[in-house]
């Protein structure tokens, strides 16, 4: 087998779950050598990392490479991408939060790295004033170039996606089941169109009914996946509020929409308000904090210094929206250190700016 086929392997074993993953692989550094690991070397984790005898069972008794191929073939006749942890794709944003998923299935394409992620999420039976600002905001940042992330629940989730799509921007749903399965089935249009300007993505195995364990899991990637997380409606206590939760303990951005005092819909945004979180009452609030202009309105200023061949090219590779460096430097064909340099060279004449680390935009005039 392959790499990506141990990771496969590792991920689908029943009754195995993230936590016992990350401690076999802190113990013996890849899911190939798990794989082949002794009930002797297994037996030694009991008393360390606390693995079950019938974990261990399930790794000595599941070691079929034809079963682990016939999963591979039977994922991509289904339409089902699958990215490892150790892959080059996997989302980096992602690799930083505690104990992140091994493998991430996918239909549709993964989020970009050198692009500002904003997740929207809130209540499932949210007011009309809740769906009109979520598709609002949704549609004012994708269409400056900001990725919106969400869960595709009813209420506020739907909204921010349809919002994303109607400007024909990017969006992202992470679920709470398999990929394979569209929750809630009233859903299925936004469902397929996701995934031709995005991509639904799951932890859980294709097949997973979505459960009370599965949502609050799924919220932790939600936040991971995102730069900052904007709530739009929730009550004191809500799943929006632990994504929220999430967001603050992997040193996320929290917005959070005001809503009127006498409802209990707003309570929880209210109360994060209070706590420290931005308020946001319009898509400038978060495209001025990430130092984003809306591209419908403003236009790059040009350079007025003669600038040689290598600043032309870097300085034509830095965009409106804010690229990360690495990004750049890939674009320019020049070394990150390199490519670096220049930026700061570009950024003392004043034509360019850091938004963020590591992350450049134009200025703008």
């Amino acid at each position: 087998m392959n790499d990506r086929e141990y990771y496969l392997w590792l991920n689908e074993q029943k009754g195995i779950g993230i936590r016992t993953i990350h401690r076999l692989l802190e113990y013996f550094d890849s899911p190939k050598a798990v794989y082949e690991a002794s009930e002797r070397e297994l037996n030694r984790l009991k008393e360390h990392f606390q693995i079950k005898q019938s974990q261990i069972a399930t790794l000595l008794s599941q070691r079929n490479p034809a079963d682990v191929k016939k999963r591979s073939a039977m994922l991509n006749e289904a339409g089902i991408s699958y990215v490892t942890i150790h892959d080059a794709k996997y989302p980096g944003r992602l690799k930083e939060i505690y104990e992140p998923p091994l493998i991430l299935y996918y239909k549709g394409t993964l989020p970009k790295e050198d692009r500002v992620s904003v997740s929207i999420v809130g209540a499932r039976n949210c007011s009309n004033y809740g769906r009109v600002v979520a598709e609002s905001i949704s549609a004012g940042l994708a269409d400056c170039g900001i990725q919106i992330i969400s869960g595709m629940a009813r209420g506020i989730d739907t909204y921010a996606h349809r919002g994303a799509l109607r400007a024909h921007g990017n969006t992202y749903a992470v679920l709470g089941c398999g990929v394979d399965i569209c929750y809630p089935t009233e859903n299925i249009g936004l469902y397929m169109d996701i995934q031709k300007q995005g991509c639904v993505l799951s932890e859980f195995l294709p097949g997973t009914q979505g459960s009370p364990g599965t949502f609050p899991m799924r919220n932790r990637i939600i936040s991971g996946l995102s730069d900052g997380v904007l709530i739009i409606e929730a009550k004191k206590k809500s799943g929006s509020l632990i994504t929220a939760k999430w967001a603050l303990e992997q040193g996320k951005d929290v917005f959070a929409v005001p809503g009127g005092i006498l409802g209990e819909e707003s309570r929880g945004c209210n109360n994060l308000i209070k706590e420290g979180a931005m308020l946001v009452d319009s898509k400038e609030d978060i495209l001025t904090y990430y130092g984003i202009a809306d591209r419908k309105e403003l236009t790059a200023k040009k350079p007025n210094n003669l600038l040689d061949s290598k600043e032309e090219m870097v300085y034509s590779n830095v965009c409106l929206i804010p690229r990360h460096v690495d990004q750049i430097a890939k674009d320019s064909g020049y070394s990150a250190v390199e490519t670096m340099r220049i930026l700061v060279k570009l950024e003392s004449l004043h034509i360019i700016k850091r938004t963020g680390m590591q992350y450049f935009s134009v200025i703008v005039e």
